[in-house]
């Protein structure tokens, strides 16, 4: 007897005795009563957080997982002509975002910090909590670019350099991504320079409205022969007071930039926010054609007729990779899962470890909250964006010095960020909280000091020769990694950082400058350091390692490097996961080597670079390469990766 089905049900499956019962309905009655019976089962199972069906999903040309600061501009770019849709773990950035003085505040909170925290180091973080660094990572559209002090940076020309060579591929050389930088770019910084800078782009990088003692950084230096220079054109040793992504005193994170202004009218764009993307699914051939994401606690499945780019981060990108069977073997086997491509993912971790060295105290007005948060303030800020509400934690100068271990005189491997934030009285339970330090050690540290105007500076080692690892705790998409950065296990990193902390500590109580202003460093020692002699080499280092943290740069979990015969490589100079198709990942876990600067602007540059190559690739499609020019490598072959003969 043939099937007779309606509404999606079997009429021949349903039991002799109910259908009889129904006879002497009418057929539109009983038509009725079933689509509504099939309805109703429907929509029991898409309640359930175990509903998943493959058969019903949407299907788009692009599918970005992730909407930081490389997914806000992928989507941005990508939608123009194409139908996208953006998953985004979190939601809109929190309205107290925009505010600089509460990026310290809004770290550790669930709605806005994905809160992962590295595994115990061996020889640092030994003030931290259980010898652990917080990692803050932004939850929501925009990215770390909601949580992070909005510095701008882009690094050293030969950071872009030296990627070039390792992936064989010119496209990557500074000369050649300068257009990238200033496509994004509206710039009204403090140095001007067209060569250097875009101005018609969405990004607005500014310069802070309210500064302190920046200028008396920047002039200690220039007495130890550093000058002042603009750090975004051609990095070198030098000093300069601060370019940030702000506009009149507001975050202007990369939601505000590429996202909040195209979304109502971009009908090509489909946001879903709080989607939890846990899988990247691959075909026979290794294709990758959709992605199954949670969303309000249902499990559902996207398809993609082109390609999947993943732009979760360097913790979650190389995390969605290896839930999604891609990456080191015997690591997915000893979890029980299949691994579909054997891939180094998540083993060249690099991180810019820093130390807070400070307070030094001086007899000049900077930036104190006890003294200076009041109603007057409030005021400034929401007439002119000015004030100590526009401050980003005090921080409004930077610099770059050369050490002796760099492999190129010309090319820095130490950053400052001075912050001109004084000792207040909560400041001590701040940190503590902030960086998850042992209780007590900070109170005990900076007590004598309380009240005190004073200065801080961020000691960051720009180029460490450190690389740590992220691998998965379980199978579970809902358990953090396990992240070891390994922070110092390259003994050149400790000597680097040595120099970079003697050398700050010699600029405030040894030049002019600060000579007049009485500066000096707090003399009582730091906690746990009380049995070496003050301020000599083995007290310096007993500091640098008790208050060991990041900086918020993770990068290199999704390394870039040659498509041929590179142990190393995830992803090919095109940023396409080799052994598979269809599939890129956009984001800092490309960089091999860590720039030397903050990584939000290079975050940005991947995603204008990928998007580019993105729809270069599309828009060559009808481009055929033999055979022979594709074996022998020529540059041809680029274009021809997604062919049918490979």
């Amino acid at each position: 007897m043939a099937q007779v089905r309606v509404a999606g049900l079997n009429l021949a499956a349903i039991p002799f005795p109910l259908f009889t019962r129904l006879s002497f309905m009418s057929i539109p009655t009983a038509v009725a009563m079933f689509a509504a019976i099939s309805y109703y089962s429907d929509f029991l199972k898409s309640q359930s957080p175990n509903f998943y069906d493959p058969s019903h999903y949407e299907e788009f040309d692009f599918i970005v997982v992730g909407g930081g600061s490389a997914g806000s501009v992928l989507a941005n770019r990508l939608s123009r002509y194409s139908k996208v849709v953006l998953l985004e773990g979190g939601g809109d950035p929190t309205p107290l975002a925009a505010i600089p003085s509460m990026a310290v505040y809004l770290q550790k909170l669930a709605s806005t910090d994905w809160q992962y925290r590295t595994t115990p180091q061996n020889n640092s973080c030994l003030a931290m909590e259980e010898q652990r660094s917080v990692w803050p990572r932004g939850k929501g559209l925009g990215g770390t670019s909601n949580l992070n002090f909005m510095i701008y940076q882009r690094g050293n020309p030969r950071d872009y350099d030296e990627l070039a060579d390792i992936t064989g591929d010119e496209e990557w050389r500074y000369e050649n991504l300068l257009k990238f930088f200033k496509k994004s770019e509206d710039y009204h910084g403090n140095y001007g320079n067209d060569k250097y800078h875009g101005s018609t782009g969405p990004l607005y990088v500014g310069k802070l409205k309210t500064t302190y003692l920046a200028d008396k950084f920047v002039e200690a230096a220039k007495e130890l022969g550093y000058p002042e220079a603009d750090q975004n054109s051609e990095q070198s040793a030098s000093f300069s007071q601060l370019d940030a992504t702000l506009k009149d005193g507001r975050r202007w994170s990369t939601y505000e930039a590429f996202i909040r202004p195209i979304e109502p009218y971009r009908k090509n764009l489909v946001i879903y926010r709080y989607a939890t993307v846990i899988k990247v699914h691959l075909d026979r051939r290794k294709n990758a054609y959709g992605v199954t994401y949670v969303r309000h606690g249902m499990q559902k499945f996207v398809r993609a007729r082109r390609e999947i780019i993943v732009s979760a981060g360097a913790v979650d990108s190389p995390k969605l990779l290896l839930l999604s069977g891609i990456g080191p073997r015997s690591q997915l086997h000893e979890l029980g899962l299949p691994c579909r491509v054997n891939l180094p993912v998540g083993q060249s971790l690099q991180d810019h470890v820093t130390t807070l060295v400070g307070p030094f105290t001086m007899q000049a007005k900077g930036l104190l909250i006890d003294r200076d948060l009041n109603l007057n303030a409030l005021n400034a800020y929401m007439r002119n964006g000015e004030g100590p509400m526009s401050s980003l934690a005090g921080v409004s100068a930077v610099g770059f010095i050369t050490s002796a271990l760099s492999k190129d005189p010309k090319w820095p491997d130490i950053g400052y960020f001075m912050s001109d934030s004084g000792v207040h009285k909560s400041l001590a339970d701040d940190f503590t909280r902030i960086l998850g330090l042992k209780q007590g050690v900070l109170q005990k540290y900076y007590g004598p000091h309380v009240g005190s105007d004073a200065n801080f500076v961020l000691v960051m080692l720009g180029k460490p020769k450190s690389f740590g690892e992220l691998k998965l705790a379980s199978r579970s998409p809902w358990e953090k990694p396990l992240i070891d950065p390994k922070y110092y296990d390259h003994p050149d990193d400790m000597k680097t950082m040595m120099h970079a902390v003697k050398f700050i500590v010699n600029l405030y109580e040894q030049t002019e400058t600060y000579r007049k202003l009485g500066a000096k460093l707090a003399s009582n020692p730091f906690p746990g350091c009380e049995n070496v002699e003050f301020k000599s080499d083995a007290y310096f280092e007993c500091y640098i390692r008790h208050l060991t943290m990041t900086i918020y740069h993770p990068s290199g979990t999704c390394a870039m490097g040659r498509r041929w015969n590179d142990t190393g490589a995830v992803v090919d100079s095109q940023l396409r996961v080799l052994k598979t198709r269809g599939l890129r990942v956009a984001d800092t876990s490309v960089l091999r080597v860590i720039t030397n600067a903050n990584l939000n602007a290079p975050a940005i540059l991947v995603g204008e670079k990928a998007a580019f190559m993105v729809r270069r690739h599309w828009a060559l499609q009808f481009v055929v390469c033999s055979k022979i020019n594709y074996y022998l490598l020529l540059n041809e072959h680029t274009f021809c990766f997604y062919n049918n003969y490979i």
